[in-house]
């Protein structure tokens, strides 16, 4: 059954202490508004330090963008980062401190979605293997065949790997007992775990497949970890199903797995962020050169008053590597970072919204009837979900969700042929939708100049390659970013990577 609760249940330990200063007062330059970026600025100034934020767009928030133009009745949209799991306490420690208000997903068991593949419609992933349109070895349908369906397949070939990646929560250099897993793709994860073709075409439907440019190229390390750090800690999502010994629930862990979104739009929170910062952020200055000596840095930026030069004693950079790449660095920074900054792939992300004029495209499912509101497919978009079920009303708006190869070539696209196509797949899964109202939004991550891309991945052998010099400073140069944390692509990671560049810069001579 769905539960939705009142509001976010958070206690005192999620409260952020603030950063004691250390040292002289330094003058500090933040490259970027994103929530790394804010997060490290905010805490720096509650310090005591002198702190200036370039933005090259408009708004704070980077790839944590709410999009409220173009839909009906006042609905908005999550354009970027969406999820809050229960043990994210930064970002629920924030949306306490600043009064905003969080909203709980709601709570289905695990499972509880549409696959759509071959063809063929599978209504409630705990379907016995007979239910899917593929054939599967013994061993897949004796796991399947205890109720947890698909989740079956996830305890069968996941699991073990993801209780070895667990013993190691936060690594900066790839740890000898997980190199074999950063050298190999989440393909070869699977097939070399005895996986069948079709338990793989299976398993890959949305989340495997939304990173990067599918299980093919991706490092089953990277994958791995993040399930194991962001998706599976105990009591959240699909965990409470596999560990019957989970720990009690408490305050800041409730026994149902569960998890948040912002109730008035995610950007509420840089939002917040930016208005304590006020003048300390210069909009519309994206940063065009870094110079960085023994003695402080210089870092050139256009503005509407041409090219502009400050300087300062620090500058802790919250740009995306793909956008970094395009600054001008002197002197060159080490051959390691240079090479991060320039190889670092993002994932391609588009996301097509259409409004709908009813919420009628839930389908219930057994003699429960749950609700199902969410679709993994092999269709133009890996992944279809409500984006509005936390809003009120009877207009819905539901999200076609592509990454990769198949988020370029809707990108390639006009627009009204996007929306079309995403209203016509829509209507495929869920039968009896509300007609499409309005011409829908889009949003192409590839071509945000400021992103360009979604979020980080890695290819096999990458992480061993990169993670050690992500967030490591160069001299005066420090450095934030989900990319640089051990969450990438979560808004728990940004924060926690503007903690900890703020800490350095603080503890700086």
């Amino acid at each position: 059954m769905r539960w939705h609760g009142g509001g976010d249940r958070v206690d005192s330990r999620m409260t952020i202490a603030r950063l004691t200063a250390h040292g002289r007062p330094k003058t500090v330059l933040v490259l970027g508004a994103g929530l790394a970026g804010l997060a490290a600025a905010f805490r720096l100034r509650e310090a005591g330090h002198t702190v200036t934020v370039l933005e090259a767009r408009a708004r704070p928030g980077g790839r944590v963008e709410t999009l409220r133009d173009g839909f009906p009745n006042g609905l908005h949209a999550e354009a970027g980062a969406f999820f809050i799991g229960v043990f994210h306490t930064l970002v629920r420690g924030y949306c306490r401190d600043f009064d905003i208000a969080l909203a709980p997903m709601p709570v289905d068991s695990p499972g509880t979605a549409i696959w759509y593949f071959n063809r063929a419609r599978v209504i409630d992933g705990s379907q016995p293997a007979a239910a899917w349109p593929v054939i599967l070895n013994a061993a897949e349908q004796q796991a399947m065949s205890t109720g947890l369906g698909i989740l079956g397949l996830w305890k069968l070939y996941l699991l073990p790997a993801i209780e070895l990646v667990r013993k190691y929560p936060a690594f900066t250099e790839v740890p000898a007992e997980l190199r074999t897993l950063d050298q190999i793709s989440m393909q070869q994860f699977f097939e070399q775990g005895g996986a069948s073709p079709g338990a793989i075409q299976m398993m890959r439907l949305g989340y495997f497949d939304i990173w990067g440019d599918g299980i093919e190229q991706v490092s089953a390390l990277m994958l791995l970890r993040d399930l194991a750090v962001s998706v599976l800690p105990p009591r959240v999502k699909l965990s409470a199903i596999f560990d019957a010994a989970a720990a009690p629930a408490s305050p800041s862990s409730p026994s149902q797995p569960q998890s948040f979104t912002m109730r008035y739009g995610n950007d509420s929170l840089p939002v917040a962020l930016a208005n304590r910062l006020g003048g300390n952020i210069r909009y519309q200055c994206p940063v065009v050169r870094i110079e960085a000596g023994p003695a402080g840095v210089a870092v050139s930026c256009r503005s509407a008053a041409g090219l502009e030069r400050l300087v300062a004693d620090y500058a802790i950079c919250a740009m995306p590597f793909s956008t970094l790449r395009h600054v001008a660095i002197d002197p060159p920074m080490s051959p390691s970072k240079m090479t991060a900054i320039a190889e670092l792939p993002n994932t391609s992300v588009c996301r097509v919204f259409v409004p709908v004029e009813a919420r009628t495209w839930s389908i219930r499912s057994g003699p429960t009837t749950v609700e199902i509101d969410t679709a993994n497919t092999d269709l133009s978009s890996q992944w279809f979900h409500n984006s509005t079920f936390v809003q009120p009303g009877t207009v819905g708006i539901i999200e076609a969700y592509a990454a990769g190869s198949r988020a370029r070539a809707l990108a390639a696209l006009p627009e009204e042929t996007r929306q079309a196509i995403a209203a016509s797949e829509i209507a495929q899964l869920f039968p009896g939708v509300g007609a499409p109202m309005g011409s829908g939004v889009t949003k192409v991550w590839d071509d945000d100049p400021w992103a360009r891309g979604g979020y980080c991945w890695f290819r096999p052998g990458d992480m061993q390659r990169f993670l050690p010099h992500l967030a490591r400073a160069e001299g005066r140069v420090h450095f934030a970013g989900d990319h640089t944390s051990h969450s990438p692509g979560w808004m728990e990671g940004a924060l926690e990577s503007g903690h900890r560049a703020a800490a350095e810069v603080n503890a700086a001579p």
